[in-house]
């Protein structure tokens, strides 16, 4: 019986072991999790925060991106209007040019014309001489 006692004694205190073996793992993963819980929970705020950090960076470079091509319109409209000044005072230049060569043109015809007259004139006050000439 004494043998029978110690034996139960010592299966009781290898059980108890045991036992408080799988108590310290208990606890020691019970611990484990809850710190992988807070991790998580600190992982998925940071996941949050970045999510929002990403949306605020796509939204200023959305506003950045409509700036640049509303400055783009607006300097295509300035440069377009610069062009038709540009080519409305090459049109002016090119017809006051024109119209200059034009009158210079005129002019020189008269007096093409007018030398034209007067050599007729000349010519037959000449063939008048010439035949007062010969009467002579």
């Amino acid at each position: 019986m004494k043998d029978q006692i110690r034996i139960l004694n010592e299966n009781l205190r290898r059980e108890t072991e045991q036992l408080l073996s799988r108590d310290r793992e208990n606890t020691s993963l019970t611990s484990e999790n809850q710190l992988l819980k807070t991790r998580l929970d600190e992982y998925r705020g940071d996941n949050n925060q970045l999510k929002e950090e990403q949306a605020h960076l796509i939204e200023n470079l959305r506003h950045q991106l409509n700036e640049t091509r509303e400055r783009l319109t607006e300097i295509r409209d300035e440069k377009q209007a610069e062009f038709k000044k540009l080519k409305e005072r090459y049109e002016d230049q090119r017809r006051r040019e024109a119209d200059q060569y034009a009158h210079e043109l005129e002019k020189l015809r008269n007096e093409i014309a007018l030398a034209h007259k007067r050599l007729g004139q000349e010519e037959h006050f000449s063939k008048e001489l010439a035949i007062i000439n010969n009467k002579l």
